[in-house]
């Protein structure tokens, strides 16, 4: 008998995209839970790297994203994302 073990991203209780905030409907963003957030990728989503590197992350920001972490940062540090984060 296989057992199945249950993964929940540790940020989901902060994380917009995951509490269905983010993107209209619940369609979208259920795919993006489903690959990452409820599954063992979550330590793959950028969202989730961007939280644990500052606590923080814009809603632009896709667990697929293809931005660099650097540009992200300096979006943060540039201070114009502050009604988007968390």
């Amino acid at each position: 008998m296989k057992t199945t073990t249950s993964f929940v991203c540790p940020k989901s209780s902060v994380c917009k995209l995951y509490q269905n905030r983010i993107l209209p409907g619940p369609g979208t963003s259920n795919v993006y839970r489903i690959l990452y957030c409820e599954s063992n990728r979550y330590k793959d989503c950028v969202r989730h790297r961007i939280y644990r590197k500052t606590g923080i992350c814009p809603d632009f920001i896709m667990p697929n994203s293809k931005h660099t972490d650097d540009y992200i940062l300096k979006k943060i540090e540039e201070g114009d994302l502050a009604d988007s984060l968390v």
